[in-house]
């Protein structure tokens, strides 16, 4: 096999890495993460998209081994992001991930009032995703938001993030 890792089948394993050509630094990514993977022993192919293209292979298809995209949320309470991703009918669900135990979990967190009791169903959460995998995430960037004491009308959600979702309308400058 000359070093390649072989399937089950008998048939070298490969992967295919999906970035948007649009990302330069996913590129550099797709290529390092083929390198690491034929260290391995796998065959990667790493294909470049358009946006277009490939927001349909991945999200509307699900058509994909690995796919290199940015996640990000205004929010750090997990109802109003996380649950995007791994309810089974969330609108950023790419991986098709689907569990009815963390649905029902979330569809309990999110009525909770108890902020105690509702922590407890969130960590519950991520024990079982962390469990089944659906999504690895290569890195997280740090994001600082910051505005004068002159802008009014700013709001923030848990964990200080700004509301910037039709937030920006209501800000104004005090003279």
């Amino acid at each position: 096999s000359n070093g390649q890792l072989m399937g089950s089948d008998g048939q070298p394993v490969s992967l295919q890495v999906l970035y948007p050509t649009s990302s330069g630094p996913r590129g550099k990514i797709a290529a390092y993460l083929q390198q690491q993977y034929r260290q391995l022993g796998i065959n990667v192919d790493v294909k470049g998209l358009d946006f277009n293209a490939y927001t349909d292979q991945v999200s509307n298809r699900h058509d994909f081994d690995i796919s290199l995209a940015t996640y990000g949320g205004g929010s750090l309470d997990p109802d109003l992001f996380a649950k995007a991703q791994l309810l089974s009918t969330g609108q950023q669900n790419v991986t098709g991930y689907n569990s009815q135990q963390v649905d029902d979990l979330f569809k309990q967190a999110g009525n909770e009032l108890d902020e105690t009791r509702r922590k407890q169903m969130y960590d519950q959460i991520q024990m079982l995703v962390n469990a089944d995998l659906p999504s690895h995430y290569l890195y997280a960037l740090n994001a600082i938001d910051a505005f004068s004491t002159k802008v009014q009308g700013v709001t923030t959600h848990r964990g200080d993030r700004l509301d910037y979702n039709n937030a920006l309308l209501s800000w104004s400058v005090a003279q």
